[in-house]
């Protein structure tokens, strides 16, 4: 390349071993079958063994269904037993129509390891205490650094207090608009019956709680504060909020052992599958045009009965009473920021999840409390027919209205569209972030660096945002440093935006109005891949700090035989550069400012 010979040269003895091992590596989406688990690749299997056939594709599940009746019917003596033993909590949340007794038995003939599920549903999940390992997901041990009943409830419940009354006192409009909504969203819980009140005092929190606990000692409830985050404009030009209980705050969350971490599906399923149908349909992929559902569980967290009512009462600043003031409410579910309402209910989203692949061959994926399913356009509507059969069985409905998806070529899940349109017709699936995603990005992060500050709190949230949206099946994994930027931030100890932070959001300012749509393509001849190998050196002080440099193999370039048996300048396939970093890329970002500013 052009001023390569006047800059530091790679050395090859340093550069091949590397470049050896990156060259033999294989892409992990070249075959889908390593990262596939061995229930969804049977179910992909079967549907593909179908010949395009609907009737037999319904009545192969209709089947199914009408054994899980039978064996409703056949067990019913059973759960009239579990639904005179349901603790009041689970007695308010679980559907009339729901058969633990008959889940219990699916449990077992898939050979689940969660075999606490049903009675943790008719009793109610653990809020604090050691969590049993369902063992559903990765091993991972968590002590608890509290106990529950050492917490200093009184202090907690009047700082809880206090705090509302400060933020209700505010001036700021966007604060009083944020409480309202915050109102509004628990008294339509309450409509729904997923909370309870409103308490005007601790007093009748109490006698609330012994209708839960005939055991339960006055004064022994920790209250949480609730707070909600806002989650872009509504059409009325408000702020859109979700409603959030603060279990950290109240130290709820240190009280809970854990022995696991969840692992779902991620955005990348949908273009899972489509490899999977690629390789295991058996004729030509105009016959298989994939099409893509989805579900969702409302208010998903409030409908898990909650074993510890006294670790799930909240307050809110109210303003539906006059005047304003602090009132208490009681909850039969979990909170949305209980920590143990993540386990609890991904335990059963993954037990619907595995009884639709195993009972039905479904392809599908649930990801906290949404589901997404890929089949041919010739299963019609089958499986979300089928899904909510199991979920019957669970007693807890899915969601209606827009939340229930339709099976179509284009759907959007954890914020990647995909788009089938063109796999029954050229062998390709696209991927994109959702161009709404990305905007929200971009104006939070120019909102940062024209403040100069972050709180830890919102690092944090812009982290996770930029991860699915730069780490997901749209785009691979980029940007990973400077995500690391984020992270370190919200781990700090300052919310000043220093030099690394705002070299970071810069990066992303810059990269995501340019992400492209990501091109899948399957059953064709693939392009081996391109390797490009990096180094860089820094020296503090030296005549030349910094240099960096790169060397790129491109396996199907052409290679021309060297004239030289030592002299490869003539093979094609390698490009190699490097560079002296100049002494101004290496000016901190805010120096920079500030020498343009005075300039």
């Amino acid at each position: 390349m052009p001023g390569a010979k006047e800059a530091l040269i790679s050395e090859r003895q340093f550069i091949d071993p590397h470049l050896d091992q990156a060259i033999a590596l294989e892409s992990p989406i070249a075959h889908a079958n390593p990262t596939a688990r061995p229930e969804l690749i049977r179910a992909v299997q079967w549907i593909a063994g179908k010949a395009c056939d609907y009737s037999e594709i319904k009545g192969c599940r209709d089947a199914v269904t009408a054994a899980i009746n039978a064996a409703r019917l056949i067990l019913e003596p059973n759960d009239a037993m579990i639904r005179a033993a349901l603790s009041p909590s689970s007695a308010k949340l679980l559907a009339p129509d729901a058969s633990l007794a008959t889940m219990a038995a699916c449990t077992r003939v898939m050979g689940l390891p969660d075999t606490r599920l049903c009675g943790d549903i008719a009793a109610g999940f653990p809020c604090y205490g050691s969590y049993s390992d369902s063992g559903m997901f990765r091993e991972k041990r968590v002590e608890s650094t509290r106990k529950f009943c050492e917490l200093h409830f009184d202090k907690n419940n009047a700082d809880v207090a206090r705090l509302l009354e400060l933020r209700g006192g505010s001036s700021d409009p966007k604060q009083q608009a944020i409480l309202a909504q915050v109102t509004k969203k628990t008294y339509a819980e309450e409509e729904l019956g997923l909370a309870e009140g409103p308490f005007m005092s601790m007093d009748e929190v109490n006698e609330q709680l012994r209708s839960y606990d005939p055991g339960y000692v006055d004064g022994c409830c920790n209250v949480m504060s609730t707070f909600g985050v806002e989650q872009g404009i509504d059409c009325n030009g408000n702020p859109s909020v979700r409603r959030c209980d603060n279990a950290k705050r109240s130290h709820t969350n240190e009280c809970l052992s854990t022995f696991e971490t969840i692992a779902c599906e991620n955005a990348d399923f949908p273009s899972l599958v489509a490899a999977l149908f690629a390789e295991h349909f058996p004729g030509p992929l105009d016959q298989c045009p994939l099409t893509i559902g989805l579900d969702d569980v409302e208010k998903a967290y409030r409908r898990m009965a909650a074993l510890d009512a006294a670790a799930t009462v909240v307050a809110i600043w109210d303003t539906n009473v006059f005047p304003n003031r602090v009132t208490y409410w009681t909850m039969p579910g979990h909170n949305f920021g209980l920590a143990s309402a993540v386990l609890s209910f991904n335990r059963c989203s993954q037990f619907a999840a595995q009884a639709c692949r195993r009972f039905y061959g479904m392809p599908i994926a649930a990801y906290f409390d949404d589901y997404c399913m890929v089949e041919p356009t010739w299963c019609r509507s089958s499986a979300k027919e089928a899904l909510r059969v199991v979920h019957r069985l669970m007693g807890m409905s899915l969601a209606s209205g827009s939340k229930d998806v339709p099976m179509r070529f284009k759907n959007c899940f954890l914020g990647v569209i995909t788009d089938f349109s063109r796999f029954h017709r050229e062998s390709i699936v696209v991927v994109q972030s959702k161009p709404v995603r990305v905007a929200k990005a971009i104006i939070r992060i120019t909102e940062f660096l024209a403040a100069g500050v972050m709180s830890r709190t919102d690092a944090g949230s812009l982290a996770q945002k930029l991860e699915y949206t730069t780490a997901s099946g749209a785009n691979g994994r980029i940007g990973r440093a400077a995500l690391a930027a984020l992270r370190q931030h919200q781990y700090g100890d300052t919310e000043t935006i220093g030099d690394p932070l705002a070299e970071a959001l810069q990066f992303f300012l810059q990269l995501l109005p340019l992400l492209p749509p990501r091109l899948l393509r399957f059953r064709k001849r693939k392009r081996r891949p391109i390797v490009v190998y990096t180094d860089a050196m820094y020296t503090p002080g030296a005549a030349i700090a910094a240099q960096v440099g790169v060397v790129i193999f491109d396996p199907e370039a052409p290679a021309f035989h060297p004239p030289m048996p030592n002299d490869d300048s003539c093979d094609y396939r390698w490009r190699h550069t490097s560079a002296v970093v100049s002494p101004e890329q290496l000016v901190p970002l805010s120096s920079r400012a500030s020498n343009t500013s005075g300039s």
